[in-house]
Parts: structure tokens; C-alpha cells; sequence
């Protein structure tokens, strides 16, 4: 999103030092009484001492004129591992005065040992849970007894206050235990308090909170809503994930009928810092197509379209504007008057009379990004993205998004119709679906047109294309008679002839799920018969009677990651980082282990495709 607004950001640290955890055994700790039937194992109340390096106070209570947190009544420690003689275990321990938190460790068989001797062993990750954490639904406490596992629900790291998203969203969790000190808690996220000055008054707005990782092409979102004052200023807090400078962060505001957005650049949010926005913010207008009944219509900067454009209606972009397609459909040709940038939301059609997408003249240039996807076709001899028959254009830029392409009988899906001209294709991100047909390439010319460069970034998150029956080339020419210029993938020259022509050069698995009996996924089974070379394993979801419940992941073969995953059916609560909800599949991209919570019927997921590189 560009940046229309101006705002100040300041960061400071935080004074909170590691925080030092040392078990005390205490009398109680050598009984071993079963637990209930509910627990299904064994339970022993133990004491955990909190001590503070230098005397700093650390965790959920904020004061804001010292900048420091403290320990609150209703704070909890958690803990859960895996040993060798114990099986699973888990801890979960409550805050009771100065720095003991007591309670209970629950372990799947019998043990007579020192409870410190099993936080030495395994993975560690110590969680302290602040109290009222339930109010926010970032941490999601699963389970009982040795079973108990700790969900952290990244997307939901919103709050009213900045005060409030410290004391919650801080993530302060023990990667290992010392001998000597304990669970060391560090922070590990930041918190950008924002106050948005210019909203309407009194008026409830939803907020989203976008960080693209550019080194993946992947996008985080965090939801929540805020409520403006009588003054029209709301104030809120956001925990965010740390990253390096490689992320973008922007956030949105939207009631439905305004639309605002602030971006915040390139920056590297700090864990245990805070980060303030100050922004006075310009509504958009939302435009619903199914209300329009003029002959024609111009676009101007700013505004979302949603809905179903009627028939016969001409539509326009003006020159410099920059528009927002959400859940639109449009069954006509959307002309670009000069430079034009189109941000995708949640999924949108666009059937050409012409082509499908005109791109402006010459020295001007169409962007198409954003996080939502497009499916947009030209008429014969028409492109779907670019040049109608025998027209002319300027430049085309596509950076986000998932692109679905298909250009009329000899044309290409993206560049030229028929004897058409443009100057610049340029994909630096996004997953292009292109198909030529006839004499068209998928991204180049149609018949004898011309094209004076194609350059395709390395970090794209993906190209599958399809040449037309009769073409020269996937991308560069539709036919011999037409003219290309320089032609780069991933810093490489040259056209492509296969097709299909996929890159990166990716592995398409599949898989389909249509038993329960697929399934065996008790806590730390691999279900290795996915794919070949990749695992879904469980991280603390379970499979009973045919209901997948839980956090679930999955594993790329070595040395590779996924680019796309797509889940295929109806699984109505599904969640994860870098998740985007479509219908009827869901697709997310990223690193080799992809997180996924879900709560669905396995009935209903019918098939799972994994795409990796």
C-alpha cells in the first residue's frame, strides 16, 4: 500500500532483563498421588521461585511512568515436554505472591525423579501466560493433564490499549533451562501502539495489520476492532511478530463504508520494544458495483469496488489512481487511463469484452498487487492482461496477489493481444497462473505482436504457464512473426519453449483425503504417507472418531520449502500463520514447517496439494 499519511514512530526498551526461574522442591514434591481419570496419568505439586536479574520487575503488569512490567495475580508459568521414562508431561504453575508461582506436574507414567531433571532433557519452551489472557485469545490453553499443550493464535495479537498489549502480547517464553538459573524468559515479540487521529466519532472500525515478509513473499495479518472517541481519535496496541528489515508493516481501517490505510515501511520491529504511531488518516469510499446504472463510469484514487458490475457498463481507472478490488466481479473490460495500481482482497473476476485488463499507454504503467486473488479472461485476440487487437501499451507490473490468467484465441494471457505492442512486463512476487491460447504466449505476445522486455524475479512465489496450441513460447513469443526483447527468469536469459513451464522449479504433490483411517496422528506420529518426501505430523492435535482437532504441521523434503499449499473441501476452522481462508480450498505459503490449526471434520477436507522447491 503506499503511504498517504504521515505519522512519528518512536522506540524505546523496555527495562526487562531475563527473568531467572529456579524450582524449589518442596515437601509436597516427593508425593506421587494418581490423578483423576480426566488427567489420565500422574500429579505432583511443585514450586517454581521467580528471581530477577539486577531487581527489575518483569512481566504482566505495565507501569507506564517507569516503563517496566511486574508479576499480576493470575499470571501462570506453563511448560510441556517429552521424556524418555516419563512420556508427556506438562506444567502449569499459578503466580501467588512476590516471586513463587506453585502448581502442578503432570506426567503421562509414574516418576520418583527431581522434577528439574526433566526440564533438562527435550525441547524447551517455557510460556509465561499473563492473566486475562483468555479476554484476548493470543494464547489458547488445550487439554489436561499431561496433554495440556499452549496455542499462540498470532492473528490475534490486537488490543484497546498500548498498556494492554504489553502486559498480553510480549511472547515472553525459556528456549533452554540453565542448571544454575532455571527457565530464562526473554521477550519475543514487539508492540506498536497506534493513535489514529480524523476517523469518524464514536464510529466502530475493523483494524488489520498486514507484515509482508518479503524474503518468502508472505503475508501475516492481525485482526481486531477499535472504537473511535467522541473526537474521532481511536488508540490500540498490536503485538507483532519480530523480524528483520526484510518486512513491510501497513494496517487498514474499514466500517464497511470507509477505507483508510497507513504504511509503515521497511522496518525491524525489536522484541521487549515499542514502537508509537501517531497518523491523522483520509477515509476511502467503498463502492458497491451493483448499485451503478450509468453508461460509463472513471475510477478515481482511493476507492474499493465490491459487488457485481451490471452489463454493458464501460469502466475506467483514471491516470495515478490506485483502487482496491474486493470480492468483485466485473463482466466487462476495465480500461487503464495512465499509470493505475490494483490491490487485490479476497477473490475477484474480471471477464473482458476486450482485454480483460487494459494497461495505459505508452511510458505508463499497470501494478497489480495485494494479498486476494484475480481470475481475468480477454476476448479473441485479446489479452487478459494487457493490450486488446492491435492496441498499444505501456508497462505491466504484477508484485502480489494470486493471478489467474487466460488470454482469447491468439493472444497472451499477459501482454499482447493480436499484433499488439507493450513495453515491460515485470513480475517481482506473487503466484501467476497464465495461459495463452492459440498463437499467444502465456506471458509475452500474441500473434505477431511485440514486447520489449519480460523480466521475472527470482523471489516470485511461483509461474505455472501453458503456451497456446500453435505458440512459439510459454513466455517470450506467440508466433514467429511476433518481436520480443530481453527475456530474464530468476537473473537467467532466455525465452521458454516447455509448457507447462513452472518456476521456481517446484514439486506438485497430492493427496486425497477421503477416510479417516488415513489418519493416525496421536501427539508426535508422523503421517510419513502423505506425500513422498513430506510429513504432516501432530504438535499437540489429536484425531478422534474422524475429527481433526488442534495444531497440526507439515514438513517439506529436505532441503526445500513450500511455496503453496492449497486444502481442498470444507473445513470451516482453520488458522496459521501466513493462513488465507479461500473457498473451497485454503492456501498459505512459506518456510518447511507450516503450522495449522484446525477443528474440522476430516470428511470434509477432500484434497491436499503441496507445492515446494
Amino acid at each position: 500500500m503506499k503511504a498517504i499519511n504521515i505519522f512519528k514512530a518512536v522506540a524505546y526498551v523496555l527495562a526487562l532483563p531475563a527473568l531467572l526461574l529456579t524450582t524449589a522442591c518442596s515437601s509436597d514434591e516427593e508425593n506421587i498421588e494418581q490423578t483423576p481419570e480426566s488427567f489420565r496419568g500422574y500429579v505432583r505439586h511443585v514450586t517454581i521461585n521467580a528471581t530477577r536479574d539486577a531487581g527489575d520487575a518483569t512481566r504482566a503488569f505495565y507501569d507506564q511512568s517507569q516503563k517496566k512490567l511486574s508479576f499480576s495475580e493470575g499470571d501462570q508459568l506453563f511448560y510441556n515436554g517429552v521424556n524418555g521414562t516419563v512420556g508427556h508431561y506438562a506444567l502449569l504453575v499459578d503466580y501467588k505472591q512476590g516471586s513463587t508461582f506453585q502448581g502442578n506436574l503432570y506426567t503421562e507414567n509414574p516418576y520418583e525423579g527431581n522434577a528439574i531433571d526433566l526440564f533438562k532433557t527435550g525441547r524447551i519452551q517455557a510460556q509465561l501466560i499473563p492473566a486475562g489472557y483468555q479476554d484476548y485469545g493470543f494464547f489458547e490453553l488445550t487439554g489436561t493433564g499431561y496433554n495440556m499443550n499452549l496455542i499462540a493464535h498470532n492473528d490475534r495479537a490486537f488490543a484497546p490499549t498500548k498498556k494492554i498489549a504489553i502486559e498480553q502480547f510480549f511472547f515472553e517464553a525459556a528456549t533452554y533451562f540453565d542448571n544454575d538459573v532455571g527457565f530464562m524468559l526473554q521477550a519475543h515479540n514487539g508492540v506498536i501502539g497506534f493513535t489514529l487521529n480524523g476517523l469518524g466519532a464514536s464510529k466502530t472500525y475493523n483494524i488489520t495489520f498486514h507484515i509482508l515478509d518479503t524474503s518468502n513473499n508472505t503475508v501475516y495479518d492481525i485482526f481486531g476492532t477499535t472504537t473511535s472517541d467522541s473526537n474521532g481519535t481511536a488508540t490500540f496496541g498490536i503485538g507483532t511478530i519480530t523480524y528483520s528489515i526484510n518486512c513491510r508493516y501497513s494496517i487498514t481501517i474499514d466500517d464497511g463504508s470507509e477505507y483508510m490505510d497507513i504504511d509503515l515501511g521497511y522496518r525491524a520491529i525489536q522484541a521487549n520494544h515499542v514502537v508509537n504511531v501517531t497518523s491523522n488518516v483520509t477515509a476511502k469510499q467503498v463502492v458497491n458495483l451493483a448499485t451503478l446504472d450509468q453508461p460509463s463510469y472513471i475510477f478515481n484514487h482511493g476507492l474499493i469496488l465490491t459487488g457485481e458490475l451490471p452489463a454493458g457498463i464501460d469502466v475506467q481507472i483514471a491516470d495515478g489512481a490506485s483502487v482496491i478490488l474486493r470480492d468483485a466481479t466485473i463482466n466487462t473490460s476495465i480500461t487503464c487511463a495512465g499509470d493505475a495500481t490494483i490491490i487485490l482482497e479476497n477473490e475477484n473476476t474480471v471477464h473482458g469484452t476486450e482485454a480483460g485488463i487494459k494497461a495505459g499507454p505508452a511510458g505508463k504503467t499497470l501494478t497489480i498487487k495485494g494479498n486476494g486473488q484475480l481470475t481475468v479472461t480477454g476476448a479473441d485476440n485479446c489479452a487478459a492482461i494487457g493490450t486488446g487487437n492491435g492496441e498499444k501499451c505501456g508497462n505491466i507490473t504484477i508484485s502480489g496477489g494470486t493471478v489467474i490468467a487466460t488470454g482469447g484465441n491468439n493472444a497472451a494471457a499477459i501482454g499482447t493481444g493480436a499484433g499488439g505492442t507493450c513495453e515491460k512486463i515485470y513480475i517481482d512476487g506473487g503466484w501467476i497462473e497464465a495461459t495463452g491460447t492459440g498463437y499467444g504466449a502465456a506471458i509475452g505476445t500474441g500473434l505477431d505482436g511485440k514486447c520489449d522486455q519480460i523480466v521475472i524475479m527470482r523471489y516470485v512465489m511461483g509461474i505455472i504457464v501453458k503456451k497456446g496450441t500453435f505458440a512459439t513460447n510459454s513466455i517470450g513469443k506467440g508466433s514467429d512473426g511476433s518481436t520480443i526483447g530481453n527475456v530474464l527468469i530468476g537473473g537467467f536469459p532466455g525465452a521458454k519453449t516447455e509448457s507447462p513451464y513452472v518456476y521456481p522449479e517446484t514439486h506438485v504433490q497430492t493427496t486425497t483425503f477421503n477416510d479417516p483411517a488415513y489418519f493416525d496422528l496421536a501427539a508426535n506420529k508422523d503421517y510419513a504417507g502423505l506425500v513422498s518426501g513430506c510429513t504432516l505430523r501432530s504438535s499437540g492435535g489429536t484425531v478422534v472418531d474422524g475429527h481433526m482437532s488442534g495444531m497440526f504441521y507439515f514438513i517439506a523434503p529436505y532441503n526445500r520449502k513450500f511455496t503453496r499449499i492449497t486444502i481442498k473441501g470444507d473445513c470451516t476452522n482453520v488458522s496459521s500463520e501466513g493462513w488465507t481462508k479461500a473457498d473451497p480450498g485454503a492456501v498459505w505459503s512459506g518456510t518447511p514447517a507450516q503450522y495449522v490449526h484446525v477443528d474440522c471434520d476430516i470428511e470434509n477436507v477432500t484434497q491436499i496439494v503441496l507445492t515446494f522447491q
